[in-house]
């Protein structure tokens, strides 16, 4: 699978087995400085043997930048290495540190990684040693870190404790409940598409938050966002009723 979040880099990996089909994702942190916030030149030496051949099937499905971006470099149906006896079966998320583990995800890499989690399904609970469903990290258990990395770090791992699961958790309760309706006014899935994308918007711009360029790109969420700003400014303004 390609995710609709993401834009799809592949890098030109050989002979990866298929991932058994668990809703399964393990996070990580980079750990040094990528360049421009993509790994993607770093996990293609690994494929061509340029890092050594010991990194031959060495990266990760995706990595999710600063500004909150995400990229995708495997299909999700295929496993990579990632995290040792986690690999056949977890997704593995990198995330962007500027070489500093201790920095604290930005609100924009919460939400991708929210958004993206709930987008391959992983139930927001913390995931088991051998295969299950949920989230883990690199460090959880020491058959995925054979390495003893300190993968995501204290700073981090807390944050998927405290803000990471509870803010799936709210996602996917909220989302169940609004297709039911959905379904039940009669909207099939490509129109609630449409009306979820705007609806996301339209959250955005009440809150005052910037889009991100590919958002930016969506003129549905753009709609949202632009009738969202407008609607708080108007209640932000002296002597003047918010709409009803």
């Amino acid at each position: 699978m390609q995710s609709r979040l993401a834009k799809f880099r592949r890098v030109p990996y050989v002979g990866l087995g298929r991932r058994t089909e668990h809703k399964a994702a393990v996070l990580h942190t980079n750990g040094f400085d990528a360049t421009d916030g993509s790994l993607f030149s770093g996990f293609s030496k690994n494929a061509t043997g340029g890092n050594g051949p010991d990194k031959l099937q060495v990266g990760a499905h995706f990595q999710i930048k600063n500004d909150g971006s995400i990229e995708q470099y495997v299909d999700t149906d295929r496993h990579i290495g990632h995290a040792f006896a986690a690999n056949a079966f977890a997704i593995g998320i990198e995330t962007e540190d500027d070489g500093n583990c201790l920095k604290r995800w930005t609100a924009a890499q919460v939400e991708s990684i929210i958004a993206l989690l709930e987008e391959l399904g992983v139930p927001p609970q913390r995931l088991k040693e051998t295969p299950s469903d949920g989230i883990g990290w690199h460090r959880l258990f020491p058959s995925w870190n054979q390495s003893g990395h300190a993968c995501p770090c204290d700073t981090r791992e807390a944050q998927i404790i405290e803000e990471i699961i509870p803010g799936l958790e709210d996602e996917v309760g909220t989302a169940t409940e609004y297709f039911k309706q959905l379904e039940k006014d009669g909207l099939n899935p490509g129109q609630y598409s449409v009306l979820v994308r705007f609806q996301w918007g339209y959250q955005q711009g009440l809150r005052n938050r910037p889009l991100r360029p590919r958002d930016a790109q969506d003129r549905v969420k753009k709609a949202g966002f632009d009738r969202g700003k407008a609607e708080a400014r108007t209640r932000r303004e002296p002597g003047r009723a918010g709409p009803a």
